[in-house]
């Protein structure tokens, strides 16, 4: 199903609008930051509430993994506490609603994201704030962690940190509601390493509002690279 969207063409002297024609049901977007020892590689796929769009189905089943709704409220692997708690940051008001807008369909053993269709998603209106968390892979070797997330017309950037290296992604906005998957590779040289995630509302000109804007966390998923 096609949309029409505003396209802002970035120019060293001005700034320029045209109307394109955006497919939503094929929208992509890859980027990618870092080094081999520490990257992320984000990618965004346009959605529409009514259920059109790039919607994928992502199963959960690493080391750890979380799957979130309603206010600070998850489900996660039983046994098994890699991915550490929430932390707020900043200005953050949670949100919550009488309907489930997730960009994709989660499962895992045992359940999926369709047992909990009477439940909101983990909705959050930022200023400047934002969450963080730790992740403690508790081995030796090459580790994938994957965040998920969507917003509405609004930015973020995703940063992460281990061993004193710190890699920063940009998170921009293209078009109405957007699903977002953060994917970290990180490599451990001791069982003590601790990745730090921070996701952080940081507003750019082309969003809907400057002073504030919705985000949500849908997933976690920690796996390692084979």
């Amino acid at each position: 199903m096609k949309k029409s969207m505003l396209a802002i063409l970035l120019c060293s002297s001005s700034v320029a609008a045209s109307e394109i024609e955006v497919d939503l049901n094929n929208l992509s977007n890859i980027s990618k930051a870092g080094t081999e020892n520490l990257s992320i590689i984000s990618e965004f796929n346009g959605y529409e509430l009514s259920g059109a769009g790039h919607r994928k189905d992502i199963q959960l089943a690493g080391l750890d993994w979380q799957f979130f709704y309603g206010v600070d409220t998850f489900v996660e692997k039983p046994n098994s506490d890699k991915i550490g708690a929430l932390t707020d940051i900043g200005s953050i008001k949670h949100m919550p609603g009488d309907e489930p807008v997730h960009a994709n369909r989660y499962s895992w053993d045992g359940g999926s994201y369709a047992d909990y269709a009477d439940q909101f998603n983990h909705a959050m209106v930022l200023n400047d704030g934002g969450f963080s968390f730790d992740v403690k892979a508790e081995g030796i070797g090459r580790y994938k962690l994957d965040l998920y997330t969507h917003n509405w017309l609004s930015s973020a950037d995703v940063t992460a940190c281990i061993k004193q290296q710190c890699v920063t992604i940009k998170n921009d906005i293209t078009t109405h509601m957007t699903g977002v998957q953060n994917s970290i590779v990180f490599n451990t040289t001791s069982i003590d390493d601790q990745l730090t995630v921070t996701y952080k509302r940081v507003a750019r000109q082309w969003d809907y509002s400057q002073s504030e804007g919705y985000h949500s966390l849908e997933a976690i998923n920690l796996s390692e690279v084979k």
